[in-house]
């Protein structure tokens, strides 16, 4: 048998490229929450994000290459793609 633990997790990060050494924090990258981490289609719906908290899906990092997702009690995976 196996045991579960459910537990509360709220993706935070920051996307990143390398560049000249270093890493750089990207502005403006796209960032989706997926319920499959091998299933690019499977975004996660607003309803399944916190509620109480707007939020988008996908979202973009903000200035500093920050991106925040409040999630309920569910396990989720997401997929970064730098944005065009």
């Amino acid at each position: 048998w196996r045991e579960a633990y459910f537990f509360a997790i709220d993706p935070f990060g920051f996307v990143y490229d390398f560049y000249g050494g270093q890493n750089i924090r990207i502005k403006g990258a796209e960032v989706t929450l997926l319920s499959k981490c091998d299933d690019p289609k499977s975004i996660v719906s607003l309803q399944d994000l916190e509620k109480g908290v707007p939020q988008k899906n996908p979202i973009i990092t903000n200035d500093e290459g920050t991106y925040q997702y409040f999630l309920s009690q569910n396990a989720f995976r997401f997929f970064r793609k730098k944005s065009p």
